[in-house]
């Protein structure tokens, strides 16, 4: 007795886990067989709260309007089952949407939205009845809501919000909800530095994110958006941003890095220097005194660009000073120091060449007019081959380059 009592306990024990799987796996498949074929599911005698609340979703997407009454009688069916079923509510509220019943759509995707905030239709119908109700602090909410439990919601959310951001009303609380950095504003950037408005988005999104130079993904994003900005003619934008990470000092400055002894890494407000085959500007040590110097690389026959700075000088006049080396007498194609205007026509201030210089340097020096409308100026170091083979195989180099502003009488 006590012995066949001991081995009881242990069958019932191995009937409820075979009955727990079995429950498990039932229920298991109606839920799959119920998203994925319903009608099949329905037939096979899956009749639950899943199966309703799918059949109705896909009678929705079918033709929402004809099937409306046996819609909702499904969505209550699946209600009944199951009342915390999202999908039957969802279908629930799309139908009252549709038959103007405003009111009842609102208390449906509240509820919806309560049951589970990872439902998309559900945030998609806040967004869009959140925006007709002018309630742009909502939306926003239901934005990142959207764009945070899934990424495949971006690339449909996000074209729309960088038109709309343009408008102060949308740009504003979109950088307040920026400056705590959701899970999407990586890709948030991608879109407004492409977006036709990024001069109206850019200063205030990228402000509020506070991007950091010295981590690599956020310089990036940083440089892009300065380029963006100044490309525009917006210099002034654009230099503020590069001021919260270098300073109001760095940032008013005529020149950066000027004598090549502490150049940043934030082009275009500082160096930006070419690294190619063709052509190329590197600093080491050199040039005047015991420190750095630009030097000059051309292969024969190549030409081009060395160095760049995006400069903002107020219209007035200026002396360009420089300091220049190892240029041999009989060169005919000279290095040059150029200064232009960024906007409107890229008119060229002054084409500077390199004077005769030996390995210990010679000055330069030149006067510069910046015109009204000036907005924005590029200061390049130009490079030329020798095509006559002069210059015995050295490295022509400039150092100390500055700008000082004159007074006129």
């Amino acid at each position: 007795m006590t012995k066949t009592a001991g081995k009881v306990p242990q069958l019932i024990r191995g009937i409820a886990a075979i009955l727990f799987v079995w429950l498990t796996c039932a229920v298991t498949l109606s839920v799959v067989m119920a998203r994925r074929a319903p009608a099949i599911s329905f037939a096979l005698g899956y009749r639950t709260s899943a199966g309703e609340a799918a059949l109705a979703l896909l009678q929705i997407a079918d033709d929402p309007k004809a099937n409306g009454d046996n819609i909702v009688a499904l969505s209550r069916a699946a209600l009944r089952r199951e009342a915390v079923s999202v999908d039957a509510v969802v279908a629930m509220g799309t139908i009252a949407a549709l038959r103007n019943q405003t009111t009842r759509a609102e208390q449906l995707f509240a509820y919806s939205e309560h049951l589970s905030r990872r439902n998309i239709p559900t945030q998609l119908w806040l967004i869009e009845n959140a925006v007709e109700r002018g309630r742009v602090d909502q939306a926003l909410i239901h934005y990142d809501r959207a764009m945070s439990v899934s990424e495949n919601t971006r690339p449909l959310l996000l074209p729309i919000l960088s038109q709309a951001a343009a408008s102060p009303a949308v740009g504003d609380p979109l950088a307040r909800m920026l400056a705590r950095r959701p899970l999407w504003w990586p890709a948030a950037m991608d879109y407004f530095l492409a977006s036709p408005n990024a001069q109206a988005i850019l200063p205030k999104v990228v402000l509020a994110l506070k991007l950091r130079a010295d981590v690599p993904t956020e310089r990036t994003y940083l440089i892009s958006a300065m380029k963006r900005l100044s490309d525009a003619g917006k210099t002034k934008a654009a230099l503020s941003l590069y001021g919260t990470v270098r300073g109001p000092t760095e940032a008013t400055a005529p020149i950066r890095g000027g004598d090549f002894e502490h150049v940043g890494n934030l082009p275009p407000f500082d160096w930006n220097l070419t690294e190619s085959a063709g052509v190329s500007g590197i600093i080491q040590p050199g040039g005047v005194g015991s420190g750095h110097a630009l030097f000059l690389s051309a292969e024969a026959g190549e030409q081009g660009e060395a160095a760049r700075q995006v400069l903002d000088l107020p219209p007035g006049a200026y002396r360009l000073t420089a300091i220049a080396g190892s240029v041999a007498p009989d060169r005919i194609d000279r290095p040059r120091l150029v200064l232009s205007c960024l906007i409107p026509d890229k008119t060229v201030l002054i084409d500077l060449p390199f004077p005769t210089a030996t390995e210990r340097g010679t000055s330069m020096t030149g006067s510069v007019i910046v015109p009204p409308g000036c907005k924005g100026q590029l200061i390049q170091v130009i490079m030329h081959a020798s095509l006559d083979g002069s210059g015995g195989g050295t490295m022509p180099w400039i150092d100390d380059i500055r700008i000082t502003q004159m007074s006129i009488r």
